[in-house]
């Protein structure tokens, strides 16, 4: 191993641990500010049901009111700490040198490697899918929410949970990209549309591979439709794969993740071969 090898790994190493550190450190804060938003929230109703039928202590309503004003002054405060320049600067620059750290990853791979050797690079592959994700999410956001907003904020809101959850990360992202395909194939496969085309008795089951050949069969570009054709066995197949979302006990993060990028291209495909 080289000594610029060693520094890489050793310097990636390092922001890793103090990536984590922020991360742990955020997160708590995170809940503490839900937990004042929701507080202030209940404060707020309480206080407007209250005055309808009720008249308060002059004592207490000034006691309220004083700590009322400090806390909207601390909000205040940590809303324009928060929304301060430095951090959003700080952290535009280091998502940008992150981003090109990953790419020389891809080009150390392209440069070094033969395309049939790149299978043997685990984690290329995985920092190739974590990109792609990164690159595609608005894209893929949006025409999720062409066909139903609710269906946009479970496919985000299982990226931000990955990112942003302490333990069992995976679980609940699974669960939301499980349902954001179950929603997407009956979206464009609702079980009435199948068992007619099938000419289906009512009594037989639509399954998922019935709505993943319905889907196929309204591809109109052929070479989208070949490659679909060739990924229905991968929809029967990462569908099992998120389901294991259900078992009992922490999950295997570093398996489990690589679920939701499969399912990730799997929305892609299915959004990019109809709309």
């Amino acid at each position: 191993m080289t000594e610029y090898i060693k520094k890489i790994i050793n310097n990636n190493r390092k922001a890793k641990i103090n990536f984590g550190k922020a991360k742990k450190e955020v997160g708590s804060l995170h809940e503490q500010l839900g937990r004042l938003e929701k507080e202030a929230d209940l404060r707020e109703n309480f206080w407007e049901e209250f005055d309808k039928s009720y008249k308060v202590s002059p004592v207490i309503a000034n006691s309220a009111q004083i700590f009322s004003r400090n806390l909207y002054e601390h909000s205040d405060y940590i809303l324009q700490s928060v929304q301060g320049v430095e951090i959003k600067d700080l952290l535009s620059t280091t998502l940008a040198i992150s981003d090109t750290s990953s790419s020389l990853v891809v080009s150390s791979a392209a440069f070094s490697c033969q395309p049939d050797e790149l299978s043997n690079l685990n984690y290329y592959k995985k920092i190739e899918n974590v990109l792609s994700q990164k690159r595609r999410q608005k894209f893929i956001s949006q025409k999720l929410q062409n066909i139903n907003p609710s269906l946009a904020d479970e496919y985000n809101n299982a990226w931000t949970a990955l990112h942003t959850l302490q333990r069992d990360e995976t679980r609940a992202p699974m669960f939301l990209m499980r349902e954001v395909i179950t929603q997407l194939i009956h979206h464009f496969a609702s079980k009435e549309r199948v068992r007619d085309f099938y000419g289906l008795g009512s009594r037989k089951d639509v399954t998922r591979p019935y709505q993943i050949k319905y889907i196929s069969s309204k591809i109109k570009n052929p070479d989208r439709q070949k490659v679909f054709v060739e990924a229905e066995k991968s929809f029967n197949e990462v569908y099992k794969l998120l389901s294991k979302a259900h078992k009992h006990g922490e999950l295997n993060n570093k398996e489990t993740e690589g679920f939701l990028y499969q399912a990730n291209a799997l929305i892609e495909l299915i959004l990019d071969s109809l709309l």
